[in-house]
């Protein structure tokens, strides 16, 4: 895959200015550090053959969007967190999840895969930065 050189350039600049990370707990703070990534969010995802990277990054733009989603999707992913610490299965949470899911307008089965992908990244994140 090749990117073209500014492009480089340009996810240079802006991963520089995603750190320091925000107060995961802040949800004005985190909100506002999602939306720096979705830049870049767009342009991998542009890269790719398949579709449902494109709908996770569409999904995650309609949450920040809104105030209000974005307050409850915040209040979701940081209440599966700590339930995830304290070793309960996110799937016992699915009427949770499928409320905030239908209140941002997201498709459920895309929805899930955005907080598997969150997951997944905020662990690549800890062990990188550890």
């Amino acid at each position: 895959m090749a990117f073209p050189f500014l492009k480089v350039i340009r996810w240079l600049r802006v991963l520089a200015d995603l750190l320091p990370f925000p107060a995961w707990m802040d949800a004005d703070s985190t909100r506002v550090w999602i939306i720096k990534c979705l830049g870049i969010a767009d342009d991998l995802a542009d890269e790719t053959a398949t579709e449902v990277d494109d709908k996770i990054v569409a999904a995650m733009r309609k949450i920040v969007a809104d105030t209000d989603i974005w307050n409850s999707f915040h209040i979701l992913i940081i209440y599966l967190f700590l339930k995830k610490q304290s070793g309960i299965e996110i799937e016992e949470n699915a009427k949770y999840i499928t409320s905030v899911a239908e209140k941002a307008g997201v498709d459920l089965s895309i929805f899930k895969l955005l907080i598997d992908y969150i997951f997944e990244l905020y662990e690549k994140f800890r062990t990188l930065f550890a």
